[in-house]
């Protein structure tokens, strides 16, 4: 077994809203749990959504913004290792993960959130 360990140093929270609050307002709208009013207001507003995230997250603390990033990692952690194998496959390389484990640096400060169940 080998143990790959990645340090994230820095995320651009910002840019990272602009790609994903569109994912999410669409995948909003293809669930059964979605407003379609909702959604289509939302997507009527164009990249206000994205850019309203965008500014909350680049005013709130560091911390904050950390735990965050680490609760979506923990919550998508299935899909997330899904994706590196499959990398791998297209590499002809195959590898078998078992296991991603998203945490703060032991120098950082401890601080837990916890987002919604994925569908």
């Amino acid at each position: 077994m080998i143990e790959l360990h990645i340090k994230i140093d820095s995320i651009d929270y910002g840019g990272l809203a602009q790609q994903v609050v569109p994912l999410a307002i669409n995948k909003l709208g293809a669930s059964s749990h979605g407003d379609s009013k909702l959604v289509h207001a939302l997507q009527g507003l164009g990249n206000l959504p994205s850019s309203a995230v965008k500014v909350m997250l680049n005013a709130m603390p560091q911390e904050a913004k950390d735990t965050i990033a680490l609760a979506f990692m923990q919550n998508y952690k299935d899909e997330i290792t899904q994706q590196i194998n499959r990398f791998a496959e297209n590499k002809g390389i195959k590898i078998v993960i078992t296991e991603i484990e998203a945490v703060r640096g032991s120098d950082e400060p401890q601080a837990e959130i916890a987002l919604p169940e994925k569908e």
